[in-house]
């Protein structure tokens, strides 16, 4: 992410060396943070990295450990670190703020987080975002191959092929929903006002732990418990209350949605990542897919039979 350059005063002398920006590594790590907190995979990142021919300082092709080790790094922000503990402010420019550091390293280290093999990676936009309209399970993308007398691939229930559709066909009609929604002047606040649960819940509990912090305090001053006694409380409650900031934080992902309200976003939207598409369709949207209609023996998509609820705004 940075380069070491020479400090020559104006007499050609050597005064020493500083680090310094290096504009497109720094910005392969400030994109892969932002894909992280928009909802992409490690894994994703790197085929993408790699698909555009980026590889490290070594010349290797990117891995997701290797690109964990260093967006968990607090070097990323402009901190000095000395055997593992952080010791101050460096000399460097950060890549990105602080608050977006603790975000990403809240997601990449949430013990919740699941990490799925590359053989059951999402590839399809309404992959267990669709869900079926008789049972409301999660639907399922079954690829065509020759010889199942099928032509094309199909959105299928996922519990009781209660309901099957042409992917291409509900993709499409929900593609159009969702970048006509972007599209229009008050997308930012719809964006902005999404369901943020899990982030509530752990600003709470981070809350709850405070509370109980300060009553120990209170205790200690009160006589009620000694000096070795609050210690302990403290080093076992505080620890939790910053995880559960950092959850908080990390939960809150609309921010990073914001730059898709935008009124040409029907230019972008086809080169936007499958992650980035999927986290603002499930942003905003619900989907059911209904039972399917015929006409005269064949089937029609309609629309209709697609169910799209809006979530906010």
């Amino acid at each position: 992410g940075w380069r070491r350059e020479q400090i020559i005063d104006d007499q050609g002398r050597r005064l020493g060396s500083k680090d310094v920006l290096h504009p497109e590594q720094a910005e392969v790590i400030r994109s892969a943070a932002q894909a992280i907190l928009s909802g992409q995979s490690l894994r994703s990142i790197c085929t993408e990295l790699n698909g555009r021919g980026a590889v490290t300082l070594n010349d290797k092709p990117w891995t997701g450990s290797t690109l964990r080790l260093i967006l968990l790094r607090e070097r990323n922000v402009g901190l000095r670190v000395h055997q593992g503990q952080v010791v101050g402010r460096g000399d460097w420019e950060p890549i990105y703020d602080i608050a977006t550091h603790e975000r990403v390293v809240a997601f990449l280290t949430d013990p919740t987080r699941r990490t799925t093999p590359a053989s059951s990676a999402v590839k399809y936009l309404l992959s267990g975002i669709a869900r079926c309209g008789v049972c409301a399970g999660p639907m399922r993308v079954l690829v065509a191959s020759p010889g199942n007398g099928r032509t094309a691939d199909t959105l299928c229930c996922s519990t009781g092929y209660h309901v099957r559709r042409g992917r291409a066909d509900v993709e499409q009609l929900v593609t159009d929903v969702i970048v006509g929604r972007l599209a229009l002047p008050d997308a930012r606040e719809a964006l902005s006002a999404g369901d943020d649960t899990h982030s509530r819940e752990a600003r709470e509990q981070a809350e709850a732990i405070r509370c109980r912090l300060d009553l120990a305090a209170d205790a200690y001053a009160e006589g009620s418990i000694d000096g070795r006694q609050l210690a302990r409380i403290t080093a076992k409650l505080r620890p939790e209350a910053e995880r559960l900031s950092q959850l908080a934080r990390a939960a809150s992902a609309f921010p990073d949605l914001l730059d898709l309200a935008d009124p040409n976003i029907a230019k972008r939207w086809d080169a936007l990542p499958l992650g980035r598409q999927r986290a603002v369709i499930d942003l905003l949207l619900t989907i059911e897919v209904l039972p399917a209609t015929t006409r005269g023996g064949a089937y029609t998509f309609d629309p209709q039979s697609v169910r799209i609820t809006w979530k906010t705004g």
